[in-house]
């Protein structure tokens, strides 16, 4: 019989990230990390471990019909071509590690944004909702709207800008 206690001398601590985690808003990342993997539900899934000089991200992409065009927008954002015959099982969607390799190393614009979390109520978290071409932010982050003092906007044609302006004469 274990003595009370012992299992938890014993037990490996567990290590947690003190890296700085990307806030909602618009960031443009390097996808250091891809990995093909199996959802809660049975799914296939892609993770993602992406970085810039302001921190990480990680996102987990459940492939399913309803889901393909968030991988689609991901190969269009980093420049590689959408997966093609022999680069998904036709059945399942799983992704070939082929293809999820060729991410790695990419330069994606990720839109993270904040919802309200289904697993706890009153809670608010982050996710990625979706990808785009990094050349749409023109910058690693947009700013803030806290951190600029003002909301950001993005006129047609133009690039962000605060909609505070001090040299404005009134």
């Amino acid at each position: 019989m274990t003595q009370p206690g012992s299992v938890f001398e014993t037990a490996e601590a567990w290590d947690v990230s003190t890296g700085t985690i990307l806030p909602k808003g618009n960031h443009v990342v390097v996808i250091d990390d891809a990995q093909d993997n199996t959802s809660s539900g049975g799914y296939p899934e892609l993770d993602l471990w992406m970085s810039n000089s302001d921190g990480t991200c990680r996102d987990w992409l459940v492939i399913t019909e309803n889901s393909i065009g968030k991988i689609a927008a991901l190969a269009d954002a980093v420049g590689v071509e959408r997966p093609k015959e022999g680069e998904f099982d036709p059945e399942t969607l799983r992704l070939s590690a082929d293809w999820i390799r060729k991410l790695v190393g990419k330069k994606a614009g990720i839109v993270v944004r904040e919802e309200d979390d289904a697993r706890n109520p009153g809670q608010k978290r982050t996710r990625v909702a979706g990808y785009v071409d990094p050349a749409m932010f023109g910058s690693d982050v947009t700013p803030a709207a806290e951190a600029t003092g003002g909301a950001l906007f993005q006129p047609p044609g133009g690039s962000p800008q605060s909609a505070v302006d001090d040299d404005i004469p009134f």
